[in-house]
Order: structure tokens, then C-alpha cells, then sequence
């Protein structure tokens, strides 16, 4: 489970004052490139990582801030697509992709996905 949610500072708690950001969970598309690589070589190799049919299992915690930082629907699945050439070149049939969609955020103004089933059969 990649945890790609905002990390905020909450303890002790602070009443007063909306919590402090200390990491947010949106990356770039090249930040998701470099950690794929290191995904694919550091762990998927591990006899004990959990794979599905023979493929290394994947999750992202937050499907809309993903989508969000790869700047669109489009260069979302392109960046998923790049991890599952990743996946393929390192033996693997393919990548078993998990998408965690609740509170699912369509993007303020998004217009190119009407509803969640569009969005997850597109990435």
C-alpha cells in the first residue's frame, strides 16, 4: 500500500488552528518514476512480497491525488503504464494494480472523467 495521502502534524492536537502539512502525499511524475524503480528492484524481488496470480500486488491509497499529480487521467495511466513495463522487464507476467477509491475527489473541474467506473477503467 503506497500511503500517498497529506501528512499532517496532528499530535498533540491543535485546536485552535488547522493542523500543520508536514509532507504532502501528491509526487510528480518523476518523483512516481524514480520510486517505481526502486520498487520494482528493492522489493518486488522478495520472495515474501505479496503477489496475486504471479504478479507483484500494488496499492495506491488515494487514486485522485495520484491522478492529480500526474497532471490528468492521461498521464496517469502513461505513468502507470511506464511501472507496468518496469514490472515486465524485471520477469513478471504483469503488475496486479489495486486503487483505493473511497472519498474519491473528481478533480475540481474535471472534465474528463464523468464517473468513477470511467476513471478506473482509464488508469
Amino acid at each position: 500500500m503506497w500511503a500517498n495521502h497529506d501528512w499532517f502534524d496532528l499530535h498533540p492536537a491543535k485546536l485552535t488552528a488547522p493542523p500543520h502539512l508536514q509532507y504532502p502525499g501528491e509526487v510528480t511524475a518523476a518523483t512516481f518514476d524514480k520510486m517505481t524503480t526502486h520498487i520494482v528492484d528493492a522489493y518486488f524481488s522478495q520472495d515474501s512480497y505479496l503477489k496475486v496470480d504471479g504478479c507483484p500486488y500494488f496499492s495506491i491509497y488515494e487514486l485522485y491525488r495520484f491522478v492529480l499529480g500526474m497532471g490528468g487521467v492521461e498521464k496517469a495511466a502513461a505513468a502507470l503504464q511506464q511501472f507496468r513495463e518496469k514490472v515486465k522487464a524485471a520477469g513478471f507476467r504483469d503488475l496486479h494494480l489495486n486503487a483505493v477509491t473511497w472519498g474519491v475527489q473528481l478533480l475540481p473541474g474535471q472534465t474528463e472523467v464523468t464517473d468513477l467506473k470511467d476513471l478506473l477503467s482509464r488508469v
